[in-house]
């Protein structure tokens, strides 16, 4: 723990008595927990952000407080939520006394807190936060043909152009960004990977990722959602296909890596995403995908 660190954040947070902090358990260089008088607060590091994306979440943070959308933050003596240091952007969060997330108990609370936090994340207007970049089509051609999966380039090769509603999204949903307090309160967490996108695709990979994409989970995820915010219908057949190109996407990293001579995500997860692509192209085809 670096002097520089500690002192920025003592004046930053106002924190009156030095004595009285304490910090602990450094995990992977991104959280810090801070003991202040009765008080634990957990110092994330953000690893992601641009002072673009800090200028947006400092908007969103505001609004996320009020609504519960995610675990309750500390503000600086300067009324903002995310301090730089030394180039490096954090911010602090109350520890929360949490329990294990169980799906098939939570699924409700978690889509339609999602399904708050987008509404929130649509009052803000940032169309300059674009989505991660992937591996170049030409390259994921290559890689399906050499390993004779050339009936999947359709998928990657044709473009997925959704007009109905792009907006601030979470990108990054699935089980170890979403807590449950011991009082049931479900938080949303790490906002880093936000960007300007699909809408339905934000809702689509969150629901396949918190249900593991089995059919009944999965559209009570989308009927859950819809509750608090209606999906319009029109949108649904986007959702389908962005998936399939993310498991695609996905499919071509694992080649990719193959390649490389790392073996452990080919024996891993090809045969999973192979059933991924074959699982949502049989429940699109039968029409499941709506509700």
């Amino acid at each position: 723990m670096n002097n520089t660190l500690k002192n920025t954040i003592i004046d930053a947070y106002g924190f009156s008595n030095e004595k009285s902090i304490h910090f602990f358990n450094n995990v992977n260089n991104r959280i810090l927990s801070i003991k202040y008088n009765d008080e634990t607060y957990l110092l994330k590091k953000h690893s992601m952000l641009d002072q673009t994306a800090v200028h947006t979440l400092e908007q969103l943070f505001d609004e996320f407080q009020k609504f519960y959308i995610t675990a309750p933050m500390m503000k600086t003596v300067n009324n903002t939520y995310i301090i730089c240091i030394d180039g490096s952007y954090y911010s602090l969060l109350k520890k929360l006394n949490t329990n294990n997330i169980n799906i098939k108990s939570h699924l409700k609370k978690i889509a339609q807190k999602i399904a708050m936090m987008h509404m929130v994340m649509d009052k803000v207007k940032n169309k300059t936060l674009k989505s991660p970049l992937f591996v170049s089509t030409e390259k994921n051609i290559s890689l399906l043909e050499n390993y004779n999966l050339s009936y999947l380039i359709p998928i990657i090769t044709n473009d997925v152009f959704n007009p109905i509603c792009f907006q601030l999204v979470h990108n990054d949903l699935h089980i170890g960004n979403v807590i449950a307090t011991n009082s049931d309160n479900i938080y949303i967490i790490d906002f880093d990977c936000l960007s300007y996108n699909s809408l339905i695709a934000d809702i689509v990979f969150a629901a396949f990722r918190l249900t593991g994409g089995f059919q009944t989970p999965f559209i009570n995820f989308l009927k859950y959602y819809d509750e608090i915010s209606p999906i319009n219908r029109s949108e649904i057949q986007f959702g389908y296909l962005f998936l399939l190109k993310d498991f695609t996407r996905k499919l071509c990293f694992i080649l990719k890596e193959h390649e490389r001579g790392n073996f452990f995500y080919y024996n891993k997860d090809l045969k999973k995403y192979l059933n991924f692509i074959r699982e949502t192209k049989i429940m699109n085809e039968k029409g499941k995908l709506n509700f």
